[in-house]
């Protein structure tokens, strides 16, 4: 599974849906987009996500918006269980994070469609912000910094990522055939 982690209109989506035509351009796994809206409320966040892990899936968003979104509802525990069970499947983990607050609140402003208030989508991005530095710990891959425009990931740094996880892949395939 390969997740694409952070606040909204960061390129998150847009990144996702170029690493999943680049993926499936290689033939070497069929891989599928998925995205995660905001939870249902009788959401699990201990279990639930069990239910929506794939390998071949990239998934935009997915376990650490309970950590940016919400207010104790995993434990580190879990946190760690789920980031354990994910590492077992092969997973990549992409955080999209800006630290321009102001540029990040004006192209919000500008952007439409987004699933929480404006305060909310910088809050979260704080706390992504902080997963990164390391004061709320968290296993990530990759850190993409979008802090204007000009920041999207090109295709070299999707390509690099695409290498990261069919790596991991191929040899989680190579140790399945060896059981």
């Amino acid at each position: 599974m390969f997740i694409l982690e952070g606040s909204d209109c960061l390129g998150k989506t847009t990144a996702a849906k170029e690493l999943v035509r680049l993926a499936n351009g290689r033939g070497d796994f069929p891989v599928l987009y998925k995205h995660m809206t905001r939870p249902p409320a009788h959401f699990n966040f201990s279990s639930d996500y069990m239910d929506i892990m794939s390998v071949y899936g990239v998934q935009d968003r997915f376990h650490l918006g309970a950590l940016a979104y919400h207010d104790n509802v995993m434990s580190e525990e879990c946190r760690l269980w789920l980031e354990g069970e994910l590492l077992s499947r092969g997973s990549v983990i992409v955080l999209f994070l800006c630290k321009n607050e102001h540029w990040y609140r004006d192209h919000l402003h500008k952007s439409k469609g987004h699933m929480f208030p404006t305060d909310t989508l910088v809050e979260a991005n704080k706390r992504y912000v902080e997963m990164a530095e390391g004061l709320c710990p968290v296993h990530c891959d990759s850190i993409q910094y979008i802090n204007g425009p000009d920041d999207f990931p090109t295709t070299t740094d999707i390509n690099y990522w695409i290498d990261m996880w069919f790596k991991r892949l191929k040899f989680l395939e190579s140790m399945m055939e060896g059981d």
